[in-house]
């Protein structure tokens, strides 16, 4: 296949949606696909088999594109990473009101309990509402979902949040789990790290800096353990960083960047890695942790429950004592015997090419998901499986040519004719119902026969839609390259009917 990954140049390129892309890419050219990548709004997608767009950020810029490519006519699959920012967009303004550098401790200590226990608002944002990260967000996803022909999602999870929060269910997905390249981590050893840092029996936490990944909290639930804790990640949110810095306490470091070796000797060095975020796909960096054999925490929010099962251990982002025991937990059961193996050896299992294995399943499937979008379209959803276009001039203008079909085609075959009636034409409707009559085709026993409007000349969705066309004439453009049927042929129009 010929695939078009097409990505946008104002998301950042070093991100997790782009490492998933791009291991994506390499593993569908290892299975001898071509994959070319874009990061232009308006691609070229001429001569592609399939469009592949990724991120639903940013939302602007992801709308405009979708839309664009709906309108080129190809084949279209979605990769959202949706991660159900509706709590964040509450937690994101709490906590920086939480930790405010006016707040005295005892104040940010009763406003913490409040934060845990979902009694605190900020503004018009509370926890349990379904805020919007940015405005206008949840209508600009209803529509994405309208303009795509299939989804990739990484986790059941994610699209059960998508269709709640939009509404919308008739899109079809497909569940792509990301991958981890597990040989990498697990052999590797701690010394470097150890070495390099001087720390042993440490909570690592490897990824940006951000409201979402939720480090703060973390911090705040590590101050007064005697766990030292290391946060590794460069920080595009400078205030952020700055209220992280302010709560650590002298057993806390944060290192900007590391090459990745270093960083695969710290998930071995680590007792465990914790990244206790509020929205989250599956944290490739907790991935790479669990195939190091280094015990996790992971949000109770997130999709990991369908990576890890009971290997992983959950807590409550909002709570730092849920953060702070869950930690402990891990860290107990890193010491149990066979943990560490197991875990290891579960995650393994997550593969990129598994994970494009699965992607090249979703483009399979495009075919017949087009023909439902656009029998949906066209008011022609009660058809049958396969479904032959007529046009309704050509069934009254063509004596015989609908009762040559009901001699061939039965109630019983599982084809629906569906008969184009132009817009406006009362009167065409009138004979066409006379020619049924006449045809005998509204009996038990009697083919299926569907009457839609249809403009003329037909939208090329007609040709996404039907199956073969009934006709004796040159076909409209819409359907042209679609196989034609002679009501003559009674054998060929029996075996269409017959599905061989």
């Amino acid at each position: 296949m010929r695939i078009l990954f097409a990505y946008r140049d104002d998301i950042a390129a070093g991100g997790g949606a782009a490492a998933v892309m791009g291991q994506t890419a390499a593993a569908l050219r290892e299975l001898g696909h071509e994959v070319e990548i874009v990061y232009e709004v308006e691609p070229d997608v001429a001569g592609f088999d399939v469009v592949h767009a990724w991120n639903i950020w940013f939302p602007g810029s992801a709308l405009a594109q979708l839309r664009y490519l709906r309108g080129t006519g190809a084949p279209v699959v979605w990769q959202p990473f949706y991660l159900h920012w509706t709590e964040f967009a509450w937690a994101n303004a709490a906590v920086r009101h939480v930790f405010a550098p006016e707040r005295g401790e005892g104040e940010r200590a009763r406003l913490q309990d409040a934060m845990a226990d979902g009694t605190l608002a900020v503004g018009a944002l509370q926890r349990h509402l379904p805020n919007e990260i940015v405005p206008g967000l949840h209508d600009a996803l209803r529509e994405m979902l309208g303009l795509v022909d299939r989804v990739c999602a990484c986790s059941a999870r994610e699209m059960q949040t998508l269709t709640q929060i939009t509404g919308a269910t008739h899109t079809p997905w497909t569940l792509t789990r990301h991958g981890v390249d597990a040989a990498t981590f697990s052999g590797a050893t701690p010394d470097a790290f150890v070495e390099r840092y001087g720390v042993e029996d440490f909570v690592l936490c490897v990824g940006s800096l951000d409201g979402r990944k939720n480090q703060l909290m973390l911090v705040e639930a590590m101050r007064g353990t005697g766990l030292p804790l290391v946060l590794i990640g460069p920080s595009y949110e400078p205030d952020y960083l700055d209220l992280c810095r302010s709560r650590m306490d002298g057993e806390a470091m944060w290192i900007d960047r590391l090459p990745r070796e270093l960083v695969a000797s710290g998930y071995k060095a680590a007792a465990v890695h914790a990244l206790p975020s509020f929205a989250e796909g599956s944290a490739l960096a907790s991935m790479e942790a669990a195939a190091a054999g280094c015990p996790v925490v992971v949000g109770n929010r997130t999709s990991e429950f369908e990576y890890y099962g009971d290997l992983a251990t959950y807590c409550d982002p909002a709570d730092r004592t849920s953060i702070r025991q869950a930690v402990e937990t891990a860290r107990a059961r890193g010491r149990a015997a066979g943990y560490r193996d197991a875990l290891s050896a579960h995650i393994a299992g997550f593969t990129w090419e598994g994970s494009a294995r699965a992607t090249l399943d979703a483009y399979a499937k495009l075919g017949s998901d087009r023909a439902r979008r656009a029998r949906t379209t066209l008011g022609m959803g009660d058809a049958r499986t396969r479904a032959i276009f007529a046009s309704a001039r050509e069934i009254v203008g063509t004596p015989g040519l609908q009762a040559r079909y009901a001699s061939a085609v039965s109630g019983s075959d599982d084809v629906t004719l569906v008969i184009g009636i132009p817009p406006g034409s009362a009167d065409l409707e009138e004979r066409l119902v006379a020619v049924a009559e006449a045809a005998g085709v509204e009996g038990a026993g009697s083919p299926d026969v569907l009457a839609v409007v249809i403009a003329d000349p037909p939208p090329d969705t007609l040709g996404d839609a039907v199956d073969a066309v009934l006709s004796r004439s040159e076909p409209p453009a819409a359907l042209r390259g679609t196989p034609s049927l002679d009501g003559d042929d009674e054998p060929a129009l029996r075996a269409f009917a017959a599905g061989i």
